[in-house]
């Protein structure tokens, strides 16, 4: 799910959902992952800066929210789950790992991990190449996190493939490509992820990758009929640097206004700027 339909879903749902912070790396943006913090519900979701694709879902407060599996609900804020509920719930294959150094015993199936904080009593042991825990029979452990993702392992989560369902009758970029000619940049090699239907058949439905340049001088129809219609247009009402301008040219650029074409789905914002 891309984060910018993401942000309009919490946006629509205004009522339910308070508290939200963006988090992402003000000087170097495409290093580090970009975090929506639902902070009253006491969720993470993780976005691929380059992508900007949802990546993890992060329940970092298990008293903040209700959980439940095929219909099940196995965890509320007045009855956090224990270890036994878990394996009860995904019934557990394999032992979890145990990290020493932060008391942390994780239990991980594809696409899932559960993190069970531990204190002094609990001690790991090892039987036949497995690892386990061994605690007092009073002393169960509830979870303290869940995170959810795509892979084999939480270590190997990588950014799923977008499903038509997110489309909407939208266009996402799928690369940007800068174009130069003779050492200079020129414009712009758009691939643009879309969906299809087949001729006759709306239930069939698959995506379609298209091609599309556009370049500096390019007039706003033409720039329209390559990307699409922009999400939102702004109209640039204030130039400061007008004041070096002479008066008479002044109160002539007084007359119109630059505007901006926004591509919020394509990752692009102010992809042109036009004089009216």
């Amino acid at each position: 799910m891309p984060l910018c339909q993401t942000i309009a879903c919490l946006q629509r749902r205004y009522q339910l959902f308070k508290g939200i912070e963006l988090l992402y790396s003000d000087k170097d943006p495409l290093s580090t992952d970009i975090i929506l913090y639902l902070s009253h519900d006491g969720i993470r979701l993780i976005f691929d800066s380059w992508s900007q694709l949802l990546k993890v879902i992060e329940v970092m407060d298990m008293t903040k929210t209700s959980l439940s599996y095929c219909g099940h609900l196995f965890s509320c804020p007045t009855d956090l789950p224990s270890i036994e509920k878990i394996n009860q719930t995904f019934s557990a294959t394999h032992p979890g790992v145990y990290d020493s150094s932060q008391r942390i015993y994780t239990l991980s199936w594809r696409g899932l991990s559960v993190l069970f904080p531990t204190d002094s009593n609990v001690t790991p042991y090892f039987a036949h190449g497995l690892s386990s825990l061994q605690f007092a029979e009073d002393c169960s452990l509830l979870v303290s996190k869940l995170i959810i993702y795509h892979g084999n392992s939480l270590a190997e989560a990588r950014v799923p493939e977008m499903p038509i369902s997110c489309y909407h009758g939208n266009c996402y970029c799928d690369s940007v490509e800068v174009l130069r000619c003779d050492g200079r940049t020129s414009g712009l090699r758009v691939k643009l992820k879309c969906e299809r239907f087949d001729q006759g058949s709306y239930s069939d439905c698959r995506s379609e990758t298209l091609t599309k340049d556009v370049y500096f001088g390019d007039c706003s129809q033409k720039i329209a009929g390559a990307l699409g219609y922009p999400n939102s247009i702004y109209y640039k009402s204030e130039d400061k640097m007008k004041i070096h301008l002479p008066s008479t040219e002044r109160k002539r650029q007084n007359e119109k206004a630059d505007y901006f074409y926004n591509y919020f789905t394509l990752g692009m914002v102010s992809v042109a700027l036009f004089s009216a």
